[in-house]
């Protein structure tokens, strides 16, 4: 069994995350924490103030039971000194009878407040005695001796009113604190709770993949790195898959076709991974896995998958499906996740061998090295000079005479030695510096195409090639101009070669600038004729000059008639529409004569020269 991807209850915790927001949505810029905080002080501060509310209610009723003990003992004074004062009466009985009505008004009553309640009806009791009395001294009939012992009565009865109030306010107090702190307490648990579920609702929905409900790349390496910390270290490898010609399934059955088959492939997989193993969908057609690094455990995974997507019937075509993957063996405990990911990746996008497995080892180490040093060192080989212009002759089959030169470009690095294209220029294409190379070598072509001129012969001319990521800068066209203009190039001597890949993003932009240079006299130039499925197309609407034909074509025309006679066409076509053929990569004396019995105009190739030095040329063209 693998491990379990976030499945059902993480899309709950979606669903719990979008209800608990709603139902308890935060001000907007505040932070989880720093909203349960205030939250916390308000309720905090609002029970404080209550308390000191209580509090100021607490010694209102001490102090009219005080009032109520000192205002009898005081008529009780006014009485035997034959004084009576009705008013201190009156405000006693008035003090009697709020103190008793508000006790009884309270919500909750406690024994506290019951005993509150039992001291007020004696006092109150003794109060009437002693009023009794007062009337019956006015009478001549009462006994100020009895008046007496009934003050002192009244007074140990209202001390002990007093006192009375005074548990019952401590013991409130102390109730309406616990009170706080439990709602306090309450409300923080409530709201850290809240919180956890929604960070971890929130987790989920980072970490899953809305179209397989599984991890998405940010759970997989999550997840992978908790299992892969747990272990040895080389217990784990890692593989990274994609779906071969995945695009071609979008095209031909449709999009919602292609989401059914990375559900698919994701389940499957899913179902292929052992007990804490792994799988997550990167993105697009792209698969990462975490598998347990044992012998051939990679190729049981790609052959069970194949075997798996054959046996499948609910793809009409899971037949025609082929994975690829890359494999990157974890070596620490500590290693990123993210980067074997990465150089996972790396490996499979470089290739996949027959077996549809490419490993990451020493040697493809060793160039991933030589690439990081080729981005290194590239932009000090500008400044320093260190690409160095080469030029290969092309030769006219007419008569034999160079008519022109195609620029070629070679790296002489201190550091990393003397490089050919093929070691320097798909790197600077994928990260955008070819764009500077280009411009580099342009005017290398226009500063120095003078020297080239020999005299009494007719000019030669110079193709320069230019890539897709060139020609699609806003400013190419003009830069390009002006580059030619400050040194006075004619332009009818910079032929401009292009690749039908330069097409492939942009093609109407691509268009227009190479008919506004066409029209400023710059002959275009269309290279490796025949390498690409669209060629016939793009010479139907391509502003061409020059057709160079692939070798390609020439090394099948050799020993095939039908590769002859479309050679032959291509020669016929190019003529009828006004354009000159180069015809590439000649180097037999027989490919010479096919050439120039089929009409081609100019070769060029070893069997003439091979790329040499600009000076090495320049010299050659003054000696003869």
């Amino acid at each position: 069994m693998s491990t379990p991807p976030p499945s059902t209850f993480r899309f709950r915790g979606i669903i719990f995350a979008d209800e608990l927001i709603a139902q308890f949505e935060r001000p907007p810029g505040l932070k989880p924490k720093m909203f349960a905080t205030i939250a916390v002080w308000i309720i905090c501060v609002s029970a404080l103030a209550f308390a000191l509310v209580q509090m100021q209610s607490y010694a209102a009723v001490i102090n009219n039971a005080g009032v109520i003990r000192g205002g009898t003992q005081q008529s009780v004074k006014l009485a035997l000194a034959d004084q009576p004062n009705d008013t201190i009466v009156a405000r006693v009985n008035g003090l009697l009878d709020k103190l008793q009505s508000e006790e009884n008004a309270r919500f909750i009553k406690d024994p506290a407040s019951q005993d509150f309640l039992d001291d007020i009806g004696i006092v109150e009791g003794t109060w009437k005695l002693i009023n009794q009395e007062f009337v019956d001294l006015a009478n001549g009939t009462g006994s100020k001796e009895h008046l007496l012992a009934l003050s002192e009565d009244h007074f140990k009865q209202a001390d002990a009113m007093v006192l009375s109030a005074q548990r019952r306010a401590e013991r409130d107090l102390m109730w309406t604190i616990v009170g706080c702190l439990i709602l306090v307490v309450a409300v923080t648990s409530t709201m850290a709770i809240r919180e956890h579920r929604y960070q971890r609702a929130r987790q989920a929905a980072m970490e899953t993949d809305p179209l397989t409900g599984g991890y998405n790349l940010t759970g997989f390496e999550r997840h992978a790195h908790d299992l892969v910390q747990m272990t040895k270290p080389r217990t784990y490898l890692i593989a990274y898959s994609n779906v071969e010609n995945f695009r071609v399934i979008n095209e031909s059955f449709g999009r919602p076709a292609g989401d059914e088959a990375i559900r698919t492939i994701n389940t499957l997989m899913e179902r292929a991974c052992k007990r804490g193993e792994l799988v997550g969908h990167a993105n697009a057609d792209h698969f990462a896995l975490l598998l347990r690094n044992t012998e051939g455990r990679a190729e049981q995974m790609a052959a069970q998958m194949q075997a798996c997507l054959k046996a499948d019937d609910d793809l009409p075509f899971s037949d025609r499906i082929t994975c690829g993957y890359g494999i990157y063996e974890l070596s620490e405990r500590a290693e990123d996740i993210a980067v074997a990911v990465s150089n996972a990746g790396a490996v499979l996008k470089e290739g996949v061998g027959t077996d549809l497995l490419a490993r990451y080892n020493d040697a493809f180490r060793s160039k991933l090295a030589f690439e990081q040093s080729v981005v290194r060192h590239m932009a000090d080989a500008i400044e320093r000079e260190e690409f160095v212009p080469y030029l290969q002759s092309q030769t006219s089959l007419i008569d034999g005479t160079i008519v022109g030169a195609e620029l070629l470009c070679r790296w002489d690095s201190p550091e990393l030695g003397f490089l050919s294209p093929d070691r320097f220029i798909p790197q600077f294409e994928r990260n955008g510096f070819i764009n500077e190379l280009d411009f580099y070598m342009l005017e290398q072509a226009c500063r120095r195409y003078q020297d080239l001129d020999v005299e009494g012969q007719k000019p030669i001319h110079l193709a320069v090639n230019i890539s897709r990521v060139s020609m699609l800068q806003n400013d190419f066209e003009e830069r390009f101009v002006s580059l030619v203009e400050r040194y006075g190039m004619p332009p009818e001597r910079l032929h401009v070669e292009v690749t039908e890949g330069v097409f492939s993003v942009d093609e109407d932009t691509v268009l227009n600038i190479l008919e506004d240079l066409q029209q400023r006299g710059f002959p275009i130039a269309m290279d490796d004729f025949g390498t690409g499925y669209s060629s016939l197309s793009l010479l139907r609407k391509m502003p061409i000059d020059v057709l160079k034909i692939d070798r390609g074509f020439l090394s099948a025309s050799e020993d095939d008639e039908r590769s002859r006679q479309v050679l032959e066409s291509v020669i016929n076509l190019a003529k009828s529409l006004g354009i000159s053929t180069v015809c590439e990569g000649l180097e037999t004396q027989e490919q010479v004569m096919l050439l120039h019995n089929l009409g081609c105009e100019i070769a060029q190739g070893f069997f003439f020269a091979r790329p040499i030095p600009f000076d090495e040329l320049v010299e050659q063209l003054h000696a003869r």
